[in-house]
């Protein structure tokens, strides 16, 4: 109804995962994902590590000394996988250094995963190994889809700058800076953070919020044949998106990170290559 996204235009379409598979390939040979490595040094190993370690005890972290080596394998046994947690983690230390966040809680979705599981996940990164805060099932966009007739797989992502596409979003994004409260149920504000790449979400009313049209409870969709898809928001169940509206507003908003090995992030200058 394109009161959160806008509604369907033209848009390209790929037929299967096999083009997905071989961009994953393509880009894995010109070292653009980040290294499998469980541990990853705060900072990447570059200079930021001593800002970010200053910046951290200003804000209020009591031990920054102890992020000095990020597990990035913390939840690897709840599906979050060491390379995909690497990507977010490089994106929110951008994001933080430069204000967007004040934060340390964050939330990666992983694209790269069916529909049908819990592939979102909210942590903070102050206390790698705590209990997430949400492990949920979020939508993709039903324009990413991989038109292999299931919907659960999501291979296409033009982008916050293609309007009209029903695509999600990649790369580092700011939700919840201030809810959204017209007709659509639990809602938040989405800043894209990443210029060129989805820093026009705002404009495309990518939002933060829960099923408005379709309802439905993670239970229902884990391990089944019905997708969780949106227009292009991230939409999670009514519980989880409620409790994101209440944390990441009263935090001034949460980074989150959205992942899948595609060009249309991997193959432009982003937030986790660009240091």
């Amino acid at each position: 109804n394109g009161v959160f996204c806008q509604p369907a235009g033209r848009y390209p379409r790929e037929n299967n995962r096999s083009a997905l598979e071989a961009q994953r390939a393509s880009i894995e040979a010109t070292g653009a994902l980040p290294d499998h490595s469980a541990m990853r040094p705060l900072g990447g190993g570059t200079d930021q590590a001593a800002e970010l370690e200053a910046l951290l005890r200003a804000r209020g972290v009591e031990d920054p000394a102890a992020m000095a080596e990020l597990d990035t394998a913390a939840y690897l046994e709840l599906g979050l996988r060491p390379h995909v947690l690497a990507a977010a983690i490089d994106g929110w230390e951008n994001a933080y250094l430069e204000g967007a966040t004040t934060s340390t809680v964050i939330t990666v979705n992983d694209f790269e995963l069916p529909s049908n599981m819990r592939r979102s996940f909210t942590i903070d990164l102050a206390d790698l190994g705590l209990a997430p805060s949400m492990h949920e099932v979020v939508a993709h966009g039903y324009g990413s889809d991989s038109g292999d007739g299931t919907q659960l797989w999501s291979t296409q992502f033009s982008g916050a700058q293609v309007n009209g596409s029903g695509q999600s979003v990649l790369g580092g994004l700011l939700g919840g800076r201030e809810p959204y409260d017209r007709e659509m149920p639990i809602g938040t504000f989405v800043d894209g953070l990443e210029e060129g790449l989805n820093d026009e979400a705002m404009d495309r009313w990518i939002r933060v919020h829960a099923p408005n049209s379709v309802e439905w409870d993670a239970p229902d969709v884990i391990g089944g044949s019905g997708p969780a898809r949106s227009a292009g928001c991230i939409v999670w169940d009514e519980a989880a998106a409620e409790w994101y509206k209440a944390a990441s507003v009263a935090a001034g908003g949460l980074y989150l990170f959205d992942f899948a090995p595609h060009e249309q992030y991997w193959g432009r200058p982003n937030d986790v290559n660009r240091d």
